[in-house]
């Protein structure tokens, strides 16, 4: 294009207050279009809050943490004499803090555990199935009867 024509299209576009008007109205609108398409700013990593709002139960939404608390409670309890190879399944339920600040910089509720399940293959006897109990009462902080004990084929 010819620079002669982009200045007379500039001073077209000062000397009408209406057109110029529309013109701001429609980059401001492009602008937000952008913004919205792509996200807004990021300060970081994106979180997917679709998969912060999937129920636990699921196990898609079973996370990392959740798995190493049961495969180190699976490597602890396993130390306990005559309890042999052992597996731990813990289920939590979502809970609120009642600080709605906490739940909401962080994305995720914390979690109470609603139940666990050791299957030992010592489990037959009665005293490694109470020190099973008993640790893991202790570990999670929990009532003995959230937790039930198996013998391991």
């Amino acid at each position: 294009m010819n620079k002669g024509l982009i200045k007379d299209l500039l001073y077209k576009l000062r000397d009408n207050r209406k057109l110029e008007i529309t013109v701001y109205a429609i980059a401001i609108l492009f602008a937000v279009f952008i913004f919205l398409v792509t996200g807004g700013i990021s300060c970081g990593k994106r979180k997917d809050t679709a998969i912060l709002e999937m129920p636990s139960e699921t196990p898609a939404a079973f996370s990392a943490s959740e798995h190493d608390l049961e495969k180190r409670l699976e490597i602890i309890l396993s130390e306990i004499d005559g309890a042999g190879n052992v597996s731990v399944m813990i289920t939590f339920e979502n809970e609120a803090t009642g600080n709605a600040s906490d739940d909401i910089e962080t994305g995720i509720r914390p979690k109470t555990v609603k139940g666990v399940i050791v299957v030992a293959e010592g489990a037959n006897d009665l005293k490694v199935k109470a020190a099973l109990i008993e640790a893991v009462k202790t570990v999670l902080s929990i009532e003995p009867s959230k937790i039930n004990v198996f013998h391991k084929r």
